[in-house]
């Protein structure tokens, strides 16, 4: 069984983390966590593809996603802040996506594919 969805939770002497099978296990124990008065609660999923970095991003904060937990979201450095962007992730077939987050909706509104991977290539906001 592959653990792929982490919760991480903490009380006032140590953090934690735990895996699960799937988001149904991880939002049940999130869930469970914070009735127990844990801190800092959240789940998330644990990518299976390369996680890459924005050569020109800018870290904005963690929003929850549907499918995959809390992720951190990004935007283009020196614009406004209108969507932000999941990491770049190269997946199975080796082509590279991000999630887009609408602000103005505030939702996730598509995925976006970014091309195939090549080692040495540098993800940028266009």
């Amino acid at each position: 069984m592959n653990l792929d969805w982490i919760v991480t939770y903490s009380d006032d002497n140590r953090s934690y983390e735990d895996a699960y099978g799937s988001m149904q296990l991880a939002e049940e124990y999130a869930e469970e966590a914070k009735e127990r008065g844990y801190k800092d609660v959240k789940w998330k999923y644990r990518h299976s593809g390369k996680v890459l970095t924005w050569g020109n991003g800018k870290e904005w904060g963690e929003i929850e996603h549907p499918d995959l937990g809390f992720v951190m979201t990004y935007w283009k450095k020196g614009t406004p802040c209108y969507d932000t962007y999941t990491a770049p992730i190269v997946d199975d077939y080796g082509d590279i996506t991000c999630e887009r987050f609408c602000q103005d909706e505030a939702e996730w509104v598509d995925t976006i594919s970014l091309g195939p991977h090549a080692d040495g290539v540098v993800v940028n906001f266009g």
